[in-house]
């Protein structure tokens, strides 16, 4: 039953309300459902949302969403120009083409959660960061790699002097296809290793931010106790009412 003063306010009832919010939101159990399987779209292998969250994390989130999505995107512009170089270069090369469609999406998509569940999970999940570090710095040599080389599908820089043989109209669309696939894989490789550097600052960041949230409510809810001390065993649960004053407001 709730207590009210004279001013119709319900002290207590808020300020616990307040202390639950919080300690919810320090736990991630209010902001992320992780049992709610909704990514990748048709699959649903795994939870990703960015909604969910907000300041640094979001922004990370965001970071990582568009790498993913970079590379993503790359697969089919490599898989195009693979096609429209079948004159200039062997038809198989679109069979690999086909393969690293679904490989290196499924690649990225799996550095996408690790980096995710590594920045957002509370209690921390230091192995996600881990697994995150080792797998994104794995990508990192790989998108650089495949920036640079010309080798089977792969269409790097080193690409546009072989095509530029050719006066062809196809050729310098190829060629326009190679830089936009060179430029992608060296942007994703730069917001690897951000990536990279900012998870530790990230994590750490987020949890100070929310153990002050945490703290503030508590003495929030201290000092409406301490307004009305008399009303103490009346606020508590039976649980708590053998907790005395100075202990509760010490949390």
């Amino acid at each position: 039953m709730c207590i009210r003063d004279r001013h119709g306010k319900m002290d207590f009832d808020i300020a616990k309300g307040a202390v639950e919010a919080q300690s919810r939101e320090v736990a991630g159990a209010s902001r992320i459902d992780w049992s709610d399987c909704n990514f990748p779209p048709l699959l649903k292998l795994a939870h990703f949302s960015i909604s969910e969250l907000q300041g640094t994390l979001k922004r990370f989130a965001v970071m990582l969403y568009i790498a993913f999505l970079i590379v993503f995107a790359i697969q089919w512009i490599n898989l195009l120009s693979c096609i429209i170089q079948t004159k200039y270069t062997y038809k198989l090369h679109i069979f690999y083409s086909i393969l690293n469609l679904f490989i290196l999406s499924i690649a990225a998509g799996f550095v996408l959660y690790k980096g995710y569940a590594g920045a957002c999970r509370r209690p921390v999940d230091a192995r996600s960061v881990l697994w995150y570090r080792i797998c994104q710095a794995i990508a990192c040599v790989l998108w650089l790699v495949f920036s640079i080389v010309r080798a089977g599908p792969f269409n790097g820089w080193s690409r546009i002097g072989l095509l530029d043989d050719y006066k062809e109209s196809a050729a310098r669309f190829c060629i326009f296809l190679t830089v936009l696939e060179s430029l992608g894989y060296t942007a994703t490789t730069v917001i690897g290793i951000v990536g990279i550097l900012q998870i530790s600052s990230v994590v750490f960041e987020v949890t100070l931010d929310d153990c002050g949230k945490h703290r503030n409510a508590v003495s929030d809810a201290c000092q409406s106790i301490i307004s009305h001390p008399h009303r103490l065993p009346m606020f508590l649960p039976v649980s708590y009412t053998h907790l005395t004053l100075p202990t509760i407001c010490s949390v």
